[in-house]
């Protein structure tokens, strides 16, 4: 089923008795399509739904960082970093989901308004708003960045020369293999099905052939935005993605079966066997955290969580073990998918990095914060490499490229220079850096919102707000390490009382 610029192919099979989609015929672009699913930090899925995930209380958090003011941000990139994280595999060449789910910051990065500056300096950011180390003015210029080179791009623009995408492959897999996807997005090769065709039959629920029908159809960005979302809420996503004429109804994710990490050997031993501490206080009757007070340290934990990878989520959550993660969602079999292929059929991929990024994507690069304590699980991708012909009066005038590849000359015969990716925390370090500034105390709901502590109105309003009085309530001093944290993960993505089922009824978060 070759695809063309207008889509992605995909052969539905439609049981006409049921009125539901059994599975679908694909190549490896749609799987691609799947696959880059686990890439996205969860920042970004929120942003795309405009924060109606109904992931437990992660829309929560998202909405209360934007409604945190940005002088308590370091400066302004550090909001943008976590509204709009960056895939570590986004600036791959023709990267599925991101392009098809039409990210606003989709292979851009930003240059400082000074044009003189960025051409001397050829410091770039992967975020908007971060202040040029050089002159100190904000890089927004916009650096757009394409498959192939374009003459009609304006001096503001740039173009990335990333490998044309292939015929016979894609951003993960390669060759042009078919595949099988159940409703349930399980991914199956006949390679990697011991028991032959019938079991695959089977799978796909199928007793009776004459009521299977198929249908050829193309899906654009509308189609993947609504198989990513149903992929977090449904078990049949792609009924409800091709055949379903109302919304997806809300599915409460399970948490039974849930390993927690162990413990092993850390990425950043200055954070291995650390502690934040922090101050609860709830209602001395029914035991319900109204909040918990906490220094910058904490809250950085809790917000680092908007950057993380769905696929590291996952991961993390599913403990050493490989004990599966019963999430009562699709997105659970794309992630078993991966690793069963990975596993049984590794040729299937076109590198060992690829592998790495779907079993453990990355944190975009400069995304990682010293406030980590689950360094353990979180690797931060490092910074690609980019270059520019700013020696070329022909390329810079009216048109000016940026690459990827390795350096050598422009399409005129100058040399290409490398540009250079900066950390908006610390600009002269590849690493480390918090989001907020230090020593103010903030307020953590029970559903994971944020709000400083400037006034003892702010107390007041929350206490107000569940008809309490101040001798109702009680204090409690506690300590967050790395198993809390891996508790407040997993409670954030399925409850909607994350403290209280952390911290004073433990057992709902394991």
């Amino acid at each position: 089923m070759p695809s063309t610029a207008g889509g992605i192919d995909l052969k539905l099979l439609l049981d006409k008795a049921s009125d539901r989609v059994v599975g679908a015929e694909c190549d490896s672009e749609f799987v691609n399509v799947l696959f880059s699913f686990l890439t996205m930090p969860l920042g970004a899925i929120i942003s795309l739904f405009r924060k109606e995930t109904k992931l437990g209380c992660m829309d929560e958090l998202y909405q209360s960082v934007e409604a945190l003011d940005e002088w308590y941000f370091q400066n302004k990139a550090f909001k943008t970093m976590l509204l709009r994280p960056r895939s570590s595999s986004e600036f791959k060449s023709a990267n599925p989901a991101a392009v098809a789910t039409s990210s606003d910051d989709y292979d851009i990065l930003y240059a400082c308004y000074d044009k003189k500056c960025w051409l001397t300096t050829r410091f770039v950011s992967y975020y908007s708003n971060c202040p040029c180390p050089c002159c100190g003015r904000i890089m927004g210029r916009q650096l757009v960045m394409h498959s192939n080179p374009r003459s009609d791009l304006p001096l503001t623009k740039f173009v990335r020369l990333g490998g044309p995408k292939s015929s016979t492959g894609g951003v993960f897999t390669q060759g042009r293999k078919e595949f099988v996807v159940t409703d349930d997005l399980q991914i199956i090769t006949f390679a990697t099905t011991e028991r032959g065709t019938l079991s695959v039959l089977k799978r796909l629920g199928i007793k009776d052939g004459n009521f299977v029908v198929g249908r050829d159809i193309k899906i654009g960005s509308e189609e993947v935005l609504r198989l990513l979302k149903c992929s977090l809420r449904s078990h049949t996503a792609l009924t409800d993605t091709f055949l379903a004429s109302t919304p997806t109804a809300e599915i409460k994710l399970k948490s039974t079966g849930l390993k927690m990490p162990n413990s092993g050997s850390s990425t950043n031993q200055a954070n291995k066997g650390r502690r934040m501490m922090g101050k609860l206080v709830m209602n001395r009757s029914t035991k319900q955290v109204l909040y918990l007070e906490a220094r910058e340290d904490l809250v950085n934990q809790i917000l680092s969580f908007l950057t993380f990878p769905l696929g590291s989520v996952l991961k993390l959550l599913m403990g050493r073990s490989g004990s599966p993660l019963k999430m009562g969602s699709c997105v659970y079999n794309i992630y078993k998918a991966a690793k069963d292929l990975i596993s049984k059929e590794s040729d299937l991929f076109n590198s060992e990095e690829s592998k790495t990024e779907l079993l453990c994507p990355r944190l975009g690069c400069f995304a990682g914060c010293d406030d980590q304590l689950l360094t353990d699980h979180l690797v931060e991708a490092d910074s690609s490499q980019y270059y520019s012909v700013a020696s070329c009066s022909r390329c810079i005038y009216p048109w000016v490229y940026i690459i990827d590849t390795e350096p050598g000359l422009c399409r005129h015969g100058k040399k290409k220079v490398e540009m250079r990716p900066i950390n908006p925390k610390y600009p002269s370090s590849n690493r480390g850096g918090g989001y907020l500034k230090i020593k103010t105390k903030y307020m953590i709901t029970d559903d994971l919102s944020v709000q400083p502590i400037s006034s003892t109105r702010v107390v007041l309003s929350l206490i107000s707000k569940y008809k309490l009085s101040v001798d109702e309530l009680e204090e409690q001093e506690i300590s967050i390490g790395e198993d809390e944290a891996a508790r407040m993960l997993r409670a954030s993505m399925t409850s909607k009382t994350v403290l209280t089922d952390v911290f004073v009824h433990p057992e709902k978060a394991k």
